[in-house]
């Protein structure tokens, strides 16, 4: 095995070892809000229905057929499917039990084992669980547009590296194209777990190129801020455990270093400091700092 797959093995197990703390108090006190919200939703179901347990799937099956809705499942696709024809008083039983079958709940259990309308608004929170500790700060930093980068890089387009070393707005200035492909084949293990010649696509295939390319360079970035105390990586992101010394400029202009395997390749991270994990597009702006792109 190449030496440095043995490297990127030790870095995965020093950011477990490093850990990453927890507000316990924001997990308690979501698990609170939860276990009330669920009595209130299975005591509304057991007015509506008059079942013992209206939680219970056979239980619920069979009430549903008694009201002239039959069906094999109650899970998440088949309870989304049935409620398009639903009348009032299904659809009204079966959204709330979407909203009991949330598994937010079941995180936050998780998390408190470690040191799920409400079920909504918690299963989006939860990563905001995840806090720096006294003193520092989270940066979050990531690659912009990293596969549209890797696959104009392969394909040698030399019109899209011109886009992503002025604005870089690639899908501004791509117009989305919608073409055939041939099938081709591979030999590999089928669902049936026997081997044999399977089907798949062209594009496919690109598919599974970029995004291990673009894993391979979310790697050689981790592997330069090494020094950094890095406590996640999520797709193609980084998070870093802070103090004030660092910024997340330093971040990015590292990140947006080209690796000596791909000459040519155009590279842009941006990111934000945070006192909690969370995406950018989920937090109000009055809870961040958003700083420049970095080059």
């Amino acid at each position: 095995m190449p030496d440095e797959v043995w490297d990127e093995y030790a870095l995965d197990q020093e950011i477990n070892d490093r850990g990453v703390q927890i507000d316990m108090q924001f997990v308690k006190s979501a698990i609170t809000i939860d276990t009330v919200s669920r009595s209130a939703a299975l005591q509304k179901m057991r007015g509506l229905t008059e079942l013992d347990n209206p939680n219970s799937v056979a239980q619920m099956k069979h009430w549903l057929a008694d009201n002239g809705m039959e069906t094999d499942t109650l899970g998440k696709k088949a309870v989304t499917k049935l409620l398009e024809n639903a009348s009032p008083l299904l659809g009204n039983v079966l959204s709330l039990r979407q909203s009991l079958a949330k598994s937010s709940v079941k995180k936050y259990t998780a998390l408190e084992l470690l040191y799920d309308s409400v079920p909504e608004v918690l299963s989006e929170l939860i990563r905001t669980a995840f806090v720096p500790k006294d003193g520092h700060k989270f940066i979050i930093a990531d690659f912009s547009a990293i596969e549209a980068r890797a696959i104009a890089w392969f394909a040698g387009e030399s019109w899209r590296n011109e886009v992503f070393a002025g604005h870089g707005k690639i899908y501004e200035a791509s117009a989305s194209q919608m073409f055939g492909s041939p099938r081709v084949t591979y030999e590999g293990v089928s669902s049936a777990k026997k081997w044999g010649r399977l089907d798949t696509y062209e594009p496919k295939l690109v598919e599974n190129i970029v995004q291990a390319t673009s894993r391979d360079i979310l790697s050689y970035a981790m592997q330069a801020l090494r020094n950094c105390a890095i406590v996640m990586h999520v797709h193609d992101e980084v998070v870093i455990e802070a103090d004030h010394r660092l910024s997340t400029e330093d971040i990015c202009r590292q990140m947006s270093q080209t690796p000596p395997w791909a000459p040519g390749l155009l590279l842009r991270a941006d990111g934000f400091e945070t006192n909690f994990y969370n995406f950018v597009v989920d937090v109000p702006r009055l809870y961040r700092r958003r700083v420049p792109i970095c080059q």
